[in-house]
């Protein structure tokens, strides 16, 4: 049997269904290209951003990277703090006491969490005095924990020695050390803080402190730390430690004159 073609108005009827079609297809396509993304975790909606950027989540003390952890034993922990020019720190929690020992200085700022900047406009400052700095402490962070970042607007490097004290402190009156300074540079209920200035050649008398002590280098030079067993220091922020009741002398190996600071932990062993 002999296959019957299709009439006209058939194949008219079929190319106009197939451009309905194609034409529908297109319309779906465009309509999908205008479809919204979904939403990502980086999307704020209306509501988030009316509120302003997201506070950065504050870091404890041991995990701010610019304070290295260098020392942690006891009730005793040290700190290596260097914050290069032009860099700031995590915004970091502050709740034990401190004493600080400044090794290189640098025009800094402070920014308290939900306060504004305070201090550090290098064209106000004053030229630093010469020599070596004092050391400091900041003790009232046991009843009033501070939450901040630091930045170095300055030149230079900023770096600081830090000693945290856990332990209780001690509010008894301190025996003198033999051979030490009759006045500390710096005393509270959780430090004592007493600075030798050696000649080359020169040391301290062996001496005891009834606490635990971390002996800093604060200039650059050359010491030995004569106790329990020797420990060499060469450069400025090296350190060592000594647990309390244990005597020690602090000797000048080099050639120079060297400031080094023996800081007593009061009310640990």
């Amino acid at each position: 049997m002999r296959a019957r073609s299709a009439t006209p108005q058939t194949v008219v009827a079929a190319a106009l269904a197939a451009v309905f079609a194609a034409a529908g297809l297109v319309y779906a396509m465009s309509g999908l290209s205008h479809v919204a993304p979904p939403a990502t975790a980086t999307t704020q909606t209306p509501a988030a951003a009316a509120t302003g950027p997201e506070v950065p989540r504050p870091v404890t003390l041991v995990d701010e990277p610019r304070h290295r952890v260098v020392f942690d034993a006891g009730t005793t922990r040290v700190h290596d703090v260097q914050v290069p020019s032009g860099d700031t720190t995590l915004y970091h929690v502050h709740d034990t006491p401190i004493l600080y020992v400044p090794i290189s200085r640098s025009s800094t700022r402070t920014q308290v969490l939900g306060a504004e900047w305070a201090g550090g406009d290098p064209s106000r400052s004053q030229p630093p005095p010469s020599g070596p700095q004092r050391v400091s402490s900041i003790v009232s962070y046991v009843g009033t924990p501070v939450t901040h970042r630091v930045n170095n607007n300055g030149d230079g490097l900023f770096r600081l020695i830090a000693v945290v004290n856990r332990a209780a402190g001690s509010e008894a009156a301190p025996a003198m050390v033999a051979g030490l300074p009759e006045t500390p540079e710096l005393v509270n209920r959780y430090y004592r803080a007493f600075r030798v200035v050696l000649q080359p050649g020169a040391s301290t008398p062996l001496h005891t402190h009834d606490a635990a002590v971390v002996t800093v280098q604060q200039t650059a030079g050359r010491v030995t730390v004569e106790g329990a067993s020797d420990t060499t220091l060469e450069a400025a922020g090296a350190f060592a430690y000594h647990d309390g009741g244990l005597p020690h002398r602090v000797r000048n190996t080099g050639s120079t004159p060297v400031d080094v600071i023996d800081v007593e932990l009061r009310g640990s062993r």
